[in-house]
């Protein structure tokens, strides 16, 4: 399910392990050839997903598309879009709550504000995920890997690599946010450790010296290269090596802990109610373009529509009826196009796109949504897309 606290795991080792893609009309490219001996281990981690929500239908693996509630009841998986922004609680506490003593009944009772109870039994439309099964169909897929960590993202990474955490099984405490979880992180800075009778006490600075898998290589003459985003930097809380303080003060890291710098240009697409303001940028660039859509003609005073968003067949029917919305769209399209190209040439990461209207459910959606498919048609973006107002429903 959604929220697991189970990391998807693909192992890409060429060129040993091959097989073909068969019932998806992919096309993974050439098959690795047979050689007897690997060469390379890849190995791809997405967090906050499982297999059951990532890889639902790969043909072959372990999948299920129910599960069961608190009081017993099969809850069927809805579809959820790869780039929902709705997130669960992470921490050990909602760990024990789901896992409920092994019976994984308790997901009802862990979800994000303002969605329904059953938000988290959810799959991923597989159309979104077109490269993952790529690989899994190509390489090795780990469809039954576990892990011993019940906690959020930092005792996730250290499981990754070491295998154990040092019992750590929150996100460290630090009362700047800094972007980075380890022997980095500022002076006061705070763990929380699992205790024997199943409670989290008082931890100490999250910097360790236990073995991992890169002192394994390194004592057995294999290379290796880790790669994650830089200390200080976005994302820079998930470099696990920081952590460990003979990798983190020894030459591996600079030779071996890799932080490329990433070209993607990130795109938000948002859509909002004009009576609840417009979106705040968050990656303090100041904000970026805001389409007013309230002159369009609105579905949302037709009883007809009420029930439905931007996102259902009537009101996008009804809008793609609409020639002035399709100027309106269009122009939109051009304006965003024109300075798109500008700013992947210069480097920039984040560009933030909001339509908004009255209420927030009709035209800002459907705008958002058709803009967001025109620009992934784009190479070097990533397109996220938000609507405000119906997350605030539970839609």
């Amino acid at each position: 399910m959604h929220v697991c606290r189970v990391l998807g795991v693909l192992l890409l080792c060429a060129p040993l392990f091959a097989c073909s893609v068969s019932g998806t009309g992919m096309n993974p490219g050439p098959r690795p050839t047979p050689s007897g001996k690997i060469k390379h281990i890849v190995i791809i981690i997405q967090e906050n997903r499982t297999v059951d929500n990532l890889f639902n239908g790969l043909k072959g693996a372990d999948t299920v598309r129910s599960g069961l509630d608190h009081k017993g009841h099969v809850v069927p998986f809805h579809v959820v879009g790869l780039e929902d922004a709705h997130d669960v609680c992470h921490d050990h506490t909602c760990w024990v709550v789901t896992y409920d003593r092994g019976k994984l009944d308790g997901f009802d009772l862990n979800h994000p504000d303002g969605t329904n109870p059953h938000y988290a039994y959810a799959m991923t439309d597989p159309a979104e995920t077109v490269p993952y099964f790529a690989m899994a169909q190509t390489y090795a897929f780990a469809d039954r890997f576990f892990q011993t960590n019940s906690g959020p993202s930092y005792p996730a990474h250290q499981y990754l690599i070491a295998g154990q955490s040092a019992r750590v099984d929150e996100n460290p405490n630090d009362p700047t946010n800094f972007d980075g979880w380890g022997c980095d992180s500022p002076s006061g800075t705070t763990t929380e450790v699992l205790a024997s009778n199943g409670q989290d006490v008082p931890g100490p600075f999250p910097c360790f010296n236990y073995p991992t898998l890169a002192d394994e290589m390194d004592r057995l003459g294999v290379t290796w290269r880790y790669y994650a985003p830089a200390i200080g930097t976005s994302g820079g809380v998930w470099s696990g090596y920081d952590a460990v303080t003979q990798i983190r003060h020894g030459p591996d890291w600079t030779n071996d802990v890799i932080s490329p710098e990433t070209k993607i240009l990130t795109v938000r697409v948002f859509s909002f109610s004009f009576h609840r303001g417009s979106p705040k940028d968050e990656t303090g660039n100041g904000g970026g373009f805001v389409f007013d859509a309230r002159s369009l003609p609105n579905p949302g005073r037709e009883e007809r529509f009420k029930p439905f968003t931007g996102k259902d067949a009537p009101v996008i029917g009804y809008l793609n009826r609409q020639e002035s919305v399709h100027r309106f769209l269009a122009s939109a399209a051009s304006l965003v196009d024109a300075s798109l190209s500008n700013y992947q040439s210069r480097g920039f990461k984040n560009l933030m796109i909001s339509f908004g209207c009255t209420g927030g459910q009709h035209r800002s959606v459907y705008l958002a949504e058709a803009l967001a498919k025109h620009l992934r048609a784009r190479n070097g973006i990533n397109v996220v897309v938000r609507h405000l107002e119906l997350e605030k429903q539970g839609k």
